[in-house]
């Protein structure tokens, strides 16, 4: 799917494009083993969980997005099964470990380089707009601390939670443009999950941008569009 000649509209997925979901969550998840006396920052078992973490938390959250698991679910099944490939024994109060995570992780402030640029430029030029599989409060929470929350107006954070399903489901497109009163024609998805964020908006008629940081392969779309860092998205806007 080609760029648009005339964009009115761009959509932001926010955890893994905008928000640094890796770092922010690699520094809270380093506080929290070493709080719960766990695992030393920087030993082979913290580097070893940190590693499973992220596998696990991404096989739950592809779990949720098409509804075969609940949102407590996610939260807490994702430490048991993690701490559990890695060997921990859960003689401490994993389901506060998983609160504390949640409490902390949201309120970093890390960003992708050149968000705040990309995100100043858009927004005095196009409808910018969030669009995010995340939980409610967690979402305001990322926004706030990171300083993103200046860039978008509150009706144009649309967060699949108050839609009543999830990304890539074409609802949550369709509610996008209703909600922000734009064409698919017209409009940009840019995101980095190749099933929820470009698949929903391919099937949606939205033009998809894959940002893709870590060079990673698909075969699923032919010309698809693809940035490595964000600052590349000034080529298209």
């Amino acid at each position: 799917m080609q760029i648009p000649k005339y964009i009115t509209h761009i959509f932001f997925d926010l955890d893994h494009t905008l928000w640094d979901f890796d770092r922010n969550s690699a520094e809270t998840l380093a506080l929290l083993l070493d709080r719960y006396n766990i695992a030393p920052t920087g030993s082979l078992l913290s580097n070893s969980f940190l590693s499973q973490y992220k596998i696990t938390n991404k096989a739950m959250w592809q779990l949720y997005n098409y509804q075969k698991i609940t949102k407590d679910e996610l939260r807490y099944r994702r430490f048991r099964e993690a701490f559990g490939k890695v060997g921990v024994d859960i003689n401490f109060d994993v389901d506060q470990f998983g609160e504390d995570y949640i409490e902390l992780c949201t309120r970093m402030p890390h960003v992708f380089e050149n968000a705040h640029e990309i995100l100043d430029h858009a927004s005095k030029k196009y409808t910018v707009a969030i669009i995010t599989n995340g939980f409610l409060e967690a979402t305001y929470n990322k926004l706030e601390h990171s300083g993103l929350m200046a860039y978008f107006k509150p009706e144009h954070i649309l967060i699949t939670e108050n839609i009543g399903v999830q990304k890539p489901h074409k609802k949550v497109f369709e509610t996008a443009l209703l909600q922000t009163n734009g064409k698919a024609q017209h409009a940009l998805m840019v995101g980095d999950n190749i099933d929820s964020d470009i698949g929903g908006a391919y099937n949606s008629g939205i033009c998809p941008v894959w940002f893709n940081p870590y060079h990673e392969e698909q075969t699923l779309y032919q010309n698809l569009v693809e940035i490595n860092e964000l600052k590349s998205l000034m080529n298209y806007i």
